[in-house]
């Protein structure tokens, strides 16, 4: 998916500009520790997610572009398959504008 229809997908959900900005720094948060990571166990804990960002946010997010899965017992979030590009130009973008 692109990052224009990423942010339409959420507005559709009714999250306004501060959310969707939250969204997307989640989106790149999950992603970044994901590519760190063993592709069977990866992943970012699911509490710290829900503990870090909005209930709207991380509702759009599980809706959207997250999978949730049970590694060791834990559940994680990971970005779903072809959600990865958009990460990706997130994650360059953000390092660009530092």
């Amino acid at each position: 998916m692109d990052i224009d229809g990423l942010i339409t997908e959420l507005q559709i959900r009714g999250l306004d500009q501060a959310k969707i900005d939250s969204a997307l720094r989640c989106l790149v948060h999950v992603f970044a520790v994901q590519d760190f990571t063993n592709d069977d166990a990866g992943g970012v804990l699911a509490k710290d997610i829900l503990s870090s960002y909005p209930f709207e946010v991380t509702q759009a997010a599980s809706e959207l572009y997250f999978e949730r899965m049970t590694v060791y017992g834990q559940d994680v979030f990971r970005v779903k398959w072809g959600y990865e590009a958009a990460a990706r130009f997130l994650e360059k973008q953000l390092w660009q504008n530092t």
